[in-house]
């Protein structure tokens, strides 16, 4: 039987590392996927590499990351930071009102004024999508959760 399609057309290359030989299809080539025979060659050229530099795809500022074992993960290797990180993930293109909250305001509780631990942003007016900064207060855990039962 005959099949139908494109011919496949591979290349045969060595592995950098172990020096096998193997096949990869010429596309992988011209995009830089699979130089290696195997993902555990990937990872230790990737080790022995070290350090690159890439463009962040939020604010375009270039940025030197080091490759390791987690090169995938989107912070790694497409954001220069948590904060375009969060930018970039936020659909509408506004700032996160965390970051809106924690860029402009004292890191404490308002209330209480404890400073350590876990805080969070309070929407004054209880509605989470009134990002304004008018409408924001930072708060500790225990404020916030008193806060909340006293409203309900």
């Amino acid at each position: 039987m005959k099949k139908i399609g494109r011919p496949c057309v591979k290349q045969c290359i060595s592995c950098p590392i172990c020096d096998k030989e193997f096949s990869v299809h010429r596309y992988r080539l011209k995009t830089g996927k699979q130089i290696c025979c195997s993902n555990s060659c990937k990872y230790k050229l990737i080790t022995l590499n070290g350090t690159t530099t890439n463009k962040c795809i939020q604010c375009n500022e270039k940025f030197q990351f080091t490759k390791g074992r987690n090169v995938d993960r989107p912070i790694a290797n497409k954001y220069c930071s948590q904060h375009c990180y969060n930018i970039g993930r936020n659909k509408s293109g506004m700032i996160p009102y965390r970051i809106l909250a924690f860029e402009n305001f004292p890191h404490h509780c308002h209330f209480c004024n404890f400073d350590s631990g876990m805080l969070d942003v309070h929407h004054i007016d209880e509605d989470r999508t009134n990002n304004q900064l008018a409408n924001l207060v930072i708060l500790c855990r225990s404020c916030h959760a008193k806060l909340h039962s006293l409203g309900s």
